[in-house]
């Protein structure tokens, strides 16, 4: 019986702490676009207007297919200034991962 409240315990203490993580939606200007080839990493900065504040920032892993599709849409919205939904993982760092980046439609 005490194995099974153990296993209950650990079981809830572990569902708990991703409740609050998770995905969530931003929507702004990005202001910023880097990629880096060492680290394969691309990084955006996402703003509250075209030349403004910075809300938040996101990176993810931009050596494959589905990474440099994202980069581009990242690049293409910055170039052209428009507004964008981008979903981000919220999980507390600075530059959180990005899931995905939507451009819209004015």
């Amino acid at each position: 019986m005490k194995k099974s409240k153990l296993i209950f315990f650990l079981f809830s203490s572990l569902s708990a702490g991703t409740a609050l993580a998770g995905e969530y939606t931003e929507t702004g200007y990005i202001t910023e676009v880097k990629a880096n080839i060492q680290g394969s990493v691309c990084d955006i900065m996402l703003s509250d207007i075209s030349s403004g504040k910075n809300i938040q920032g996101g990176r993810w892993r931009c050596d494959s297919y589905m990474g440099q599709n994202l980069l581009d849409v990242a690049k293409t919205a910055n170039a052209l200034k428009l507004r964008v939904n981008v979903t981000f993982e919220g999980n507390g760092a600075q530059y959180k991962p990005v899931y995905s980046i939507h451009i819209i439609n004015q």
